[in-house]
């Protein structure tokens, strides 16, 4: 889930930045353990109708069509969580395909 603000001319660069929640579940199927992170995402973004490019602490690609208030978009982000307690890494990265409404 995410909640965010951008700001792009309609033919060139701009920005985004959005709240998120991730919750993952984490370990072997007989664990029970679950990761909640609440993240700040912030992008600089290059739009040519009807595609947006974006890169940042996220790699994104939207297609908005005619320039609607909604679209379809793919999405990657690279994180690696190190608990320090245990001394374990796991990888948290994502890889999203999603449909966003704006308004």
């Amino acid at each position: 889930m995410r909640l965010g603000f951008e700001q792009i001319s309609r033919r060139g660069g701009g920005y985004r930045v959005a709240l998120g929640l991730q919750y993952d579940p984490v370990g072997s199927s007989g664990d029970n353990s679950s990761y909640r992170d609440a993240y700040l995402q912030l992008a600089y973004q290059y739009g040519i109708d009807p595609l947006v490019y974006g890169i940042g602490a996220v790699v994104y690609l939207e297609n908005v069509g005619n320039g609607g208030l909604s679209g379809w978009g793919l999405s990657y982000t690279y994180l690696q969580i190190e608990e320090q307690q245990v001394a374990k890494t796991f990888d948290a990265s994502r890889a999203e395909l999603y449909y966003s409404w704006r308004f």
